[in-house]
């Protein structure tokens, strides 16, 4: 498990913001910004740095994870690639 320093950019987060949010995980794993079986930002650490609300957060999270993207356990982390 790999912690990293990452969270998105605040100015780029579009409506709906969760989406938005989505799409910028998305595209961190998919540039090697964020690597397999890195940790992503705790949901209250990702609402205050962005200024979004929690339920935001989750909302986005549950996204990712319904497209297999992250792996939700006691945190959340970037699933393998799919072969």
């Amino acid at each position: 498990m790999k912690k990293i320093e990452w969270f998105p950019d605040p100015e780029m987060l579009k409506r709906p913001i969760y989406l938005s949010l989505v799409e910028q995980i998305t595209h961190a794993f998919n540039a090697g910004a964020l690597m397999a079986g890195s940790r992503l930002p705790t949901h209250r650490q990702m609402s205050y740095r962005l200024g979004i609300s929690i339920q935001t957060v989750n909302r986005a999270y549950e996204e990712l994870s319904r497209r297999g993207l992250v792996i939700s356990t006691v945190g959340i982390f970037h699933s393998e690639p799919f072969e």
